[in-house]
């Protein structure tokens, strides 16, 4: 997959799946909830307050009985229910509406009602139309979003999470950079040690279904050319399918700067939960929030890892990430 474009391409055909809508009463979630609908990409459940998602509906031209709406009396109410609809399996995905992203998160990671995976942790994946060198593609970046500093162990657990990302989207072996500020280990530079690490555990079979490399610069990364100047030889070198930041700042600064100052298709998901979740920002483009709902819509006909043959995830051990 190297264009946004092919998310929809590869929706045509497929049967319709439902949203569970968090905390309705937004009138940009429900632009592009609608545009979803209207689209035939999802329809959705609206969870939240009856009385005002009917006033959201109404300011975006949308008829309220063409959606099914659960009255919930107050936003933590409307998080665990929209969470226990998807549990249930009632309905496919799960997108956060008008409400705090602790009290949505919190819901998420209900021990009893929950669609955390076990043995994992939550992360975001940003999804970026980028062209290096005259070549167009998609880059997934992690963590723009979720975890400030993740340590090495957490490092691990988000590569694992995105090769399965990737290889459900059709990347055979995904190539992963883990970033850091050189392409050299320095030992006074924390993310150029772990990245080193991880790609040793690499190479050595311990982190299998992907080919990682670090410690690299975004450039090395990216850019075939850049490789070629500086005398870097990688299979990851310019061809980086993802790339793991060391922390979450950095992520954030990368995603919003290429956002902001670029006109580059986006999306987003989650990784580490067992059904996809469209969580957007309230900056981000109705374009965006469409595009981040058609991504989880693909996502949730796609077939688990274990039914892949991929990495049994079985296998990772637990943490509170």
């Amino acid at each position: 997959m190297r264009r946004i474009a092919e998310i929809y391409e590869r929706l045509e055909g497929a049967p319709s799946r439902t949203l569970a809508v968090a905390a309705a009463a937004d009138t940009e979630v429900l632009k592009a909830v609608a545009q979803a609908r209207r689209k035939g990409i999802a329809q959705a459940v609206l969870f939240g307050k009856a009385g005002e998602i009917r006033r959201c509906l109404e300011r975006t031209g949308e008829k309220a009985e063409d959606y099914r709406i659960v009255d919930c009396g107050e936003e933590g109410t409307a998080a665990r229910e929209a969470v226990r609809s998807v549990a249930r399996g009632d309905c496919d995905v799960l997108m956060k509406g008008l409400l705090p992203s602790d009290v949505f998160l919190r819901a998420v990671l209900d021990k009893d009602c929950g669609i955390r995976k076990s043995g994992n942790i939550l992360h975001a994946v940003a999804v970026m139309e980028i062209c290096v060198d005259g070549e167009e593609r998609l880059l997934f970046l992690t963590d723009p979003g979720f975890i400030p500093l993740p340590d090495l162990e957490t490092k691990e657990l988000m590569i694992r999470n995105l090769s399965v990302l990737l290889r459900r989207l059709g990347c055979r072996m995904p190539k992963i950079a883990v970033l850091s500020a050189m392409e050299k280990v320095n030992p006074k530079i924390l993310s150029s040690v772990e990245a080193g690490e991880l790609e040793a555990k690499n190479r050595r079979g311990e982190l299998t279904g992907c080919v990682v490399g670090g410690p690299f610069s975004m450039d090395l990364a990216v850019s075939k050319r850049s490789a070629r100047q500086k005398g870097f030889a990688h299979p990851v070198a310019g061809e980086a399918d993802a790339v793991l930041v060391p922390s979450l700042e950095v992520g954030n600064a990368v995603l919003k700067t290429i956002s902001y100052l670029t006109d580059s298709s986006m999306a987003g998901c989650v990784c580490g939960t067992e059904k996809p979740i469209v969580f957007t920002s309230r900056s981000d483009s109705a374009q965006t929030k469409l595009n981040t709902i058609a991504l989880a819509v693909l996502l949730a006909g796609q077939k688990t890892v274990d039914e892949t043959g991929g990495d049994d995830e079985r296998k990772i051990q637990d943490t509170d990430g």
